[in-house]
């Protein structure tokens, strides 16, 4: 009488979308990308680093959560793209560094 038993639907991987906001300046992209994921299907998570121009022209809510990375600023409708993304319950993370305009953020 005391035992219970569930199945759960457990997604194979998770998709994480790194935003490399200066490419060629600095590895803070694959730094984020191998602490999320150091071995694959360690952690579980996918994570995909891509250009600003990503945001764009794709998209996101295939992503569980979308990192920027020294993004120094974003064009209106990467902005739009991002709102609506977080308005649908995606999650989102920024790591600042020498490209960021404050002023933008």
């Amino acid at each position: 009488d005391d035992r219970r038993h569930a199945a759960v639907d457990v997604a194979a991987s998770l998709p994480i979308l790194i935003v490399d906001g200066a490419p060629g300046r600095g590895d803070g992209p694959g730094l984020l990308a191998d602490a999320l994921a150091p071995a694959p299907g360690l952690s579980g998570l996918s994570p995909r680093i891509e250009s600003v121009d990503f945001l764009r022209r794709n998209p996101l809510g295939e992503f569980r959560a979308i990192f920027l990375v020294n993004v120094s600023s974003l064009p209106p409708d990467a902005v739009r793209a991002l709102e609506t993304y977080v308005r649908g319950g995606g999650g989102l993370g920024w790591f600042l560094g020498d490209a960021v305009q404050a002023a933008f953020y």
